[in-house]
């Protein structure tokens, strides 16, 4: 490998995976593993961790482990606080947990949206804002520290019976756009 990520710190949402074998969030932690990253893998589901866990170890990764639900805003701070204990900073930060109901605006109830909105958008600002609040900065300058929404491939298809999933994509990306706008303008 090239170790073009060596020696930096990455926060891993998402880092377990729904059923076996590779799922983004475990793929993203070897490979950055693989490169000389510092892994810190969150997840809510501790089996599907562990599996990340061990395939990153086996890979010659430096990993720990994290059990958060990132829908949670107090959870997401202790989160990013225990990476800063671990490894001193954070430099990048991977937003990989999203998914989708079933169901359309006529069948979903709306407990079930509400739930949609905070798995996937909730998660993403949350961790965000806690990233840029002052958690674990890696006084590498703006230049050095970087963000990345896997917005998954349903977005980009837009399948019907799948609306609690599509409401990801403008917001995220539209506010992340601007999010790194202020970030620029202000040096």
């Amino acid at each position: 490998m090239t170790g073009r990520l060596q020696d930096r710190v990455a926060i891993v949402t998402g880092a377990g995976c729904v059923g076996p074998g590779w799922g983004n969030g475990r793929a993203v932690s070897v490979r950055f593993a693989e490169e000389g990253a510092k892994i810190f893998a969150v997840d809510l589901n501790p089996d599907a961790l562990k599996e990340t866990i061990e395939r990153t170890e086996a890979a010659g990764g430096e990993i720990t482990g994290h059990i958060c639900d990132i829908t949670d805003g107090w959870a997401v701070t202790e989160m990013v606080k225990a990476c800063v204990e671990r490894f001193g900073r954070v430099d990048i930060l991977v937003n990989n947990v999203g998914g989708s109901a079933k169901g359309g605006p006529v069948e979903m109830p709306e407990e079930v949206w509400d739930r949609q909105v905070d798995f996937n958008l909730k998660s993403v600002f949350l961790t965000c804002k806690k990233r840029a609040a002052g958690h674990g900065r890696s006084g590498r300058g703006c230049h050095r520290q970087h963000l990345v929404d896997i917005g998954p491939a349903l977005d980009r298809r837009r399948p019907v019976g799948l609306c609690g999933h599509q409401g990801r994509r403008d917001p995220v990306f539209q506010g992340g756009s601007r999010s790194n706008m202020r970030r620029a303008a202000s040096g």
